[in-house]
């Protein structure tokens, strides 16, 4: 009788795939050495499929001159040099200076970095409100004032005053603040200005006791916070960062004083509205702003501060609760990006290492091998922006040449170099008219990135991947006869893979081998015997690439 029994289906043996996603896992401090991935992305499609992804490249949106030294909206600051040792700021809208804030030694140029903010001046109307860590500004689109700091000597100047009158006429208003005392003859204890009406008028809050069209009055000006015996223009007198809350402009100072100006009036700084972040007695960094709290990073600890509508003095109190005793290594690492705020922190212990706070709630974010890499670095500044769907945080080492990339959305850490750079030579960003633009630290352009641009402004963008070591979960001996590149196929594309079995010694890496994109099925043959190997792929053609996996037709040996 015929025997019907059918044979049992055979499996299908799927060829091996080599991992290709490298992420920083350095055994040391050494950014060159293990896994890692460079000036690419990692991308998890709805197909649940991990992608290696070129960054899109960069065009020249302006040419100005100078040292990059803030970005904020159409807004920029470079530093020109103007001659061998001087350096002139200048305030530039789009691709146009406007006006000049400053002339300074070259020398200390990275200490006049800007930071930005929209301060309110009432319904519907604001003035853009910058400082370095030394000077305040604001500019309303026609003219540049300088926010005068706190106690300040002017005087005496001749002014009119009228017994029982709290109008005052002077010859000019210029350097004097709202809320500045007032001391001379005819002038009550205690007095101070109320408003400043005109270029040569003001008013006091008590009227006069006697009649002179030309008495001397003193004033101690009143405004941001002033390091007392020194001079504003050589120490410095604010850490970086500017915060706007519920309408009031906050700064840190660097004696560790919160100090705001009234609210609808970043110009008037009542002298009482301070408090000090004190519970640890470590060096102020950094000041920013997340939900309704004001934030001030300190070397080794954290402290907030709220709105609780306190008068007289600050209206801030200090939330005990969110203490952190983690602190800032940099304070221009300090970023926000859609509610998520960023930094290069730092520990008693010394320990440095990335952390991000969402609601308010903190988190490190630093790999262990990331947090290896920052104990050889020194960050210097950080920028973020969102690119592609994703949002990157971009710190920087430019002495050591090192960039460090967080992507927020896939969790993972790059590197990133730009323009024939080490590194990613950028000191701001910002998002502004639909496009994100990034300033230079030193040549004087700002540039934006362009999703269709296949080059850097014309230099080459060069995507290295650097898979994990590979042995196939065994420590036999391995033949690869061909490797088959998944990849999205693309007209003059090609992609360069070399090997070394040597633990990445020096070397010891073989000559490039080429898979051809334009192919359906990229291919390359007899690739050799290894026990255990690193692959080191490169794509530098000006082409788009995404990158799926590698299959193998790999077989084990029995040694």
């Amino acid at each position: 009788m015929p025997d019907y029994t059918r044979d049992q289906p055979k499996e299908l043996t799927l060829p091996p795939r080599l991992p290709l996603i490298g992420i920083p896992n350095q055994r040391g401090a050494s950014a060159a050495r293990d896994s890692r991935l460079v000036n690419g992305y990692v991308e998890f499609g709805q197909d649940e499929v991990l992608r290696i992804v070129k960054r899109p490249g960069l065009t020249v949106k302006y040419t100005l001159d100078g040292y990059g030294a803030g970005l904020f909206g159409n807004y920029s600051v470079f530093y020109e040099q103007t001659s061998e040792s001087i350096a002139t700021g200048r305030l530039c809208f789009d691709g146009t200076s406007t006006v000049t804030i400053d002339t300074h030694s070259v020398i200390g140029i990275s200490e006049r970095f800007f930071s930005f903010v929209d301060a309110p001046t009432g319904l519907d109307t604001e003035v853009l409100f910058f400082h370095n860590t030394y000077f305040v500004y604001a500019w309303d689109g026609a003219t540049l004032k300088v926010v005068q700091s706190a106690d300040q000597t002017i005087g005496p100047l001749t002014c009119s005053i009228t017994n029982g009158s709290t109008a005052v006429t002077t010859a000019t208003t210029a350097n004097l603040t709202q809320y500045s005392s007032v001391s001379g003859t005819g002038i009550t204890a205690g007095t101070y200005i109320q408003s400043i009406d005109s270029s040569t008028a003001f008013t006091l809050s008590a009227a006069a006791t006697a009649t002179n069209a030309s008495a001397a009055l003193d004033f101690v000006t009143a405004g941001p916070p002033y390091k007392d015996g020194v001079s504003p223009s050589s120490v410095k007198q604010f850490v970086h960062g500017v915060a706007v809350l519920n309408k009031a402009v906050y700064l840190f100072s660097t004696q560790s004083k919160v100090a705001g100006a009234d609210p609808d009036a970043p110009f008037a700084w009542q002298p009482l509205n301070f408090l000090f972040a004190y519970i640890e007695q470590d060096a102020p960094v950094a000041f920013t702003r997340q939900l309704t709290h004001v934030v001030a990073l300190k070397s080794t600890s954290t402290e907030f501060f709220r709105d609780a509508g306190n008068s007289p003095g600050s209206p801030l109190e200090r939330v005990e609760g969110q203490h952190l005793d983690v602190g800032c290594y940099n304070g221009r690492t300090v970023q926000s990006i859609d509610g998520v705020l960023l930094w290069v922190s730092n520990t008693e212990s010394g320990l440095r290492s990335v952390y991000s706070m969402e609601r308010l709630r903190a988190t490190e974010i630093a790999t262990p091998a990331v947090r290896r890499a920052l104990e050889s670095l020194a960050p210097t500044y950080a920028i973020s922006f969102s690119l592609s769907g994703h949002s990157f945080y971009v710190v920087t080492d430019p002495t050591a040449g090192v960039s460090l990339v967080y992507d927020l959305s896939s969790k993972l850490w790059y590197y990133w170099n730009a323009l024939g750079s080490t590194y990613f030579p950028f000191t701001a960003a910002t998002y502004v008219e639909g496009e994100t633009r990034l300033q230079h630290e030193s040549n004087g352009k700002i540039y934006v990135f362009d999703l269709d641009a296949v080059d850097d402004a014309g230099s080459d963008i060069v995507m290295d991947i650097f898979p994990p070591q590979f042995d196939a979960n065994t420590r036999l001996s391995k033949t690869i006869s061909r490797m088959h590149l998944v990849a999205d196929q693309q007209p003059g594309s090609t992609l360069l893979v070399r090997t070394n079995d040597a633990d990445q010694a020096t070397g010891e890496w073989t000559n490039w081998r080429m898979f051809d994109l334009s192919q359906e099925r990229p291919t390359i043959t007899n690739c050799g015997s290894f026990t255990r190997r690193f692959y080191h792929f490169r794509h530098q053609a000006r082409t788009p690439c995404r990158l799926t996996a590698v299959e193998l037709e790999l077989l084990v040996g029995t040694l």
